[in-house]
């Protein structure tokens, strides 16, 4: 559902993008417009794409620290998940230390996929508000041209 609601955004970025490309722009020039377009576009998505990557590598190892603060030897907490992850490995025929070793693999991927689960919505949202933050832009957009006929000049 998360995908959804950031795909639905794109129809927001991309058609005042592309209006505010060719506004002003005569007709002759569509072409060098477009591949500049399409240029900027992709430099713009490659930055994107590495900054977001690092923002959730970053966060991820932030909010695993996090976590891993309440996982110590010795935690009540800690200690009951553990034994109960071993009591089960142990009754699926495992022996008891290679099914400890295994708890203790278990808890360690659940911390680290609850922490790249976190990442990924700090950086969802923190792109949403960018979004939000941009929708007053669109108010100061140059209005289109008047073509004669009184329609709008169409590129």
């Amino acid at each position: 559902m998360m995908r959804t609601y950031q795909m639905v955004g794109l129809a927001f970025i991309f058609v005042p993008q592309n209006v505010l490309a060719y506004v002003g722009v005569p007709r002759e020039k569509n072409n060098q417009i477009s591949s500049m377009n399409s240029f900027v576009r992709n430099i713009g998505g490659s930055i994107g794409i590495a900054l977001i990557t690092t923002s959730i590598s970053r966060i991820a190892q932030q909010r695993q620290n996090s976590l891993m603060k309440n996982t110590t030897p010795g935690s009540p907490a800690y200690e009951n998940l553990v034994g109960g992850l071993t009591q089960v490995l142990k009754n699926r025929g495992d022996s008891a230390t290679w099914a400890t070793q295994q708890a203790h693999g278990l808890v360690s991927g659940m911390i680290q996929r609850q922490a790249t689960t976190m990442a990924y919505v700090q950086v969802i949202s923190i792109l949403a508000l960018i979004v939000l933050c941009l929708i007053p832009f669109i108010l100061i957009m140059r209005r289109s041209k008047q073509a004669p006929g009184g329609q709008p000049a169409v590129h």
